[in-house]
């Protein structure tokens, strides 16, 4: 099984990211460690979703938060063909397809557990995190695995802990001699192989020189990326005009509205409407109430009078009389004032004028309003500045896109796309290449890869003549299973330990296991080593593990301590690792600002 393509939508600190694949080694690179651990979590949740021991640490990646699509999806590689397999990890949905010529065909979800068992030869999350997955956290070993505990069983029903013995530790061991000449053989291979493939890089990429000028800065596709910001300038100029449209549409219906009211105005008559006239209107409405006050009073005396009695109103005469006489004069006066009033005010009732004139000040008072000069804002002035940058912008770009379309000639642009893309992935693997081969060189204290090659070769030839004279051990491993595991385990860990260790064997307490290790400075229980060396132990005997349980050509390895590793050990590592699984694929997930491991040192 090899994975293709990982595209995660969302998890953790990813978030619309792509790795490629489909090589027997890949390297994903993180920025940091949380990153590089989210990683290792997203392949593990797209596979087996998130099993009871994994889902606290899991599901803090995950926002429940209704909106965010959090999902990741995986394209592999088999012998029957590809797959697709997706996950949305808000509802914990899982969808699998097959991939046939152009189309993909949906398969139930329990398709899944038939491709992991055909392609990992597990079911088991904890079976794979023991033999698949190695992270710099979790390198101990899982006892609870059912590997683990078959192998246990093992252990205990076939003696081998008894069995299984080391060859004697001797200075002079002359396996120990040809791993180290085997080390240098492989690295000195490694360093041809990517000497070549640089060179043979550098070929490629002059076949395509003519379309260097349509890469950009950061090694992108000039022409999309061109595209792209001359669509977002334009969207931007848009905004802006926009913004400009509605203040002058604003400042349109404000006009609108002041000519209207000034037409308004314009109805009334002025010579009527002036504050001498509401004056005067005002003070004779005063007069009339009080007129009409007095009225009302004497209407009512003159009714009490003449309710009396005929003796009493004979004796009350003069002052009915004189009663009369007050209200004939009070009716004369409110006649004037109304008559007055109807002059005055053109035959306008009173009442209807007062509320006219005071509509009338009111629209003076709006009109003045409107009027009113408002100085420009300071939010005008940054969005025409804003304006007048992003259409200068806009036309910068325009001129830069009619230029390159000028270079395309008459060649169809996505053809240019298409060697674009190209020529941009020679420079990424050429990038890649160079910063391993450099890596390797300076781990060596050599410049160039003539003088490192030449240093090894005399390096082997110093080997060779210790291994002439070196005494030659009887192999005691046996060649049982269990004898060939821990004999796979010894080698791992002479090459991550440097030679320091260079037999692991297994020590049982109980059903818990354990491993002794000998080396130069004799044998010990592996819990009583250093923490970081203990781990070391434990990875030997899981890669050891994952070479026995899992096929060569289908072997699926994902780890993520490499770069905690000198560059010596870790070019033995992946050496040997490429040695045991062929036809396999190991992902390397590299944290570039990691520290090494204490064992590592």
């Amino acid at each position: 099984m090899q994975i293709k393509k990982l595209m995660v939508k969302r998890f953790g600190e990813l978030v619309d990211r792509e790795y490629d694949g489909g090589k027997p080694v890949v390297t994903f690179t993180a920025r940091n460690a949380e990153e590089q651990q989210v990683l290792c979590e997203v392949i593990m949740a797209v596979l087996f979703g998130f099993p009871p021991h994994r889902r606290a640490r899991c599901e803090r990646y995950i926002s429940r938060v209704k909106g965010g699509e959090y999902s990741a999806s995986l394209v592999i590689e088999t012998e029957d063909g590809e797959y697709l397999i997706g996950r949305n990890f808000n509802d914990e949905s899982l969808e699998i397809f097959q991939c046939q010529a152009r189309r993909l065909l949906s398969l139930p979800a329990t398709a899944l557990m038939d491709l992991l068992y055909r392609e990992v030869g597990t079911l088991n999350p904890l079976d794979f995190e023991v033999i698949s997955l190695f992270e710099p956290d979790q390198l101990l070993l899982n006892q609870h695995a059912p590997l683990v505990r078959e192998h246990v069983q093992q252990l205990i029903s076939t003696g081998a802990c008894q069995r299984i013995v080391p060859p004697a530790f001797s200075t002079t061991n002359s396996s120990q001699i040809k791993l180290e000449i085997e080390k240098i053989d492989r690295l000195q291979q490694r360093i041809t192989d990517l000497q070549k493939e640089s060179n043979e890089l550098v070929q490629e990429e002059e076949q395509y020189a003519a379309y260097e000028k349509f890469l950009s800065s950061g090694q992108g596709d000039l022409l999309e990326e061109l595209a792209q910001e001359y669509t977002a300038a334009s969207l931007e100029r848009s905004f802006y005009e926009e913004q400009v449209r509605e203040k002058q549409e604003a400042r349109k219906i404000i006009e609108r509205e002041a000519q209207r009211l000034r037409e308004k105005i314009a109805a009334f008559d002025r010579s009527l409407y002036t504050p001498e006239v509401e004056e005067r209107v005002l003070k004779l409405l005063k007069i009339k109430e009080q007129r009409m006050t007095y009225l009302q009073k004497e209407e009512v005396e003159l009714s009490r009078l003449e309710s009396m009695g005929l003796f009493s109103r004979l004796r009350q005469k003069e002052l009915i009389e004189e009663r009369k006489q007050r209200i004939e004069k009070l009716l004369q006066d409110l006649a004037l004032i109304r008559e007055e009033l109807r002059v005055l005010l053109k035959g306008k009732r009173p009442e209807d004028y007062l509320a006219e004139k005071a509509q009338l000040e009111q629209y003076y008072q709006d009109l003045s309003k409107l009027e009113r000069p408002t100085p420009r804002s300071k939010g005008d002035e940054q969005t025409l500045e804003r304006l007048a940058m992003a259409k200068k912008r806009e036309e910068h770009l325009r001129q830069q896109l009619e230029q390159l379309f000028n270079l395309a000639g008459r060649e169809e642009l996505e053809s240019v796309k298409t060697k674009v893309k190209a020529l941009r992935e020679l420079k990424q693997k050429k990038r890649i290449v160079d910063t391993e081969l450099t890596a390797l060189l300076t781990g060596l204290g050599q410049e160039q890869p003539e003088a490192a090659l030449a240093y090894l070769d005399q390096k082997r030839k110093t080997l060779e003549v210790e291994l002439a004279t070196a005494v030659e051990e009887p192999n005691t491993w046996g060649d049982d299973p269990l004898a060939v595991l821990y004999q796979d385990a010894s080698n791992m860990l002479g090459v991550l330990t440097a030679g320091q260790y260079r037999f692991l064997t297994p020590h049982l307490e109980g059903d818990q296991l354990g491993f002794i290790v000998s080396g130069a400075g004799g044998e010990a229980p592996s819990h009583q080593l250093e923490p970081g060396t203990a781990g070391l132990v434990v990875l030997a005997f899981r890669l050891a593990l994952s070479r026995q349980r899992q096929a060569k050509e289908k072997a699926f390895l994902i780890l993520s301590i490499l770069e905690q590793l000198p560059a010596d050990r870790k070019i033995g590592l992946l050496s040997l690792l490429q040695e045991w699984f062929p036809s396999g694929q190991i992902i390397l997930i590299e944290n570039r600002a990691g520290e090494k491991l204490a064992g590592g040192r």
